[in-house]
């Protein structure tokens, strides 16, 4: 499921990817940025 992402929810992403959602969270920006 792609989903478009305002810069504050990536900003919060990046925070949360420190944790367990990492891999998930990298492929998603990944995919939008791409």
């Amino acid at each position: 499921m792609l989903y478009t992402l305002s810069r504050n929810e990536v900003e919060r992403l990046q925070d949360v990817s420190r944790g367990d959602l990492a891999g998930l969270v990298r492929r998603c920006a990944l995919a939008v940025l791409n």
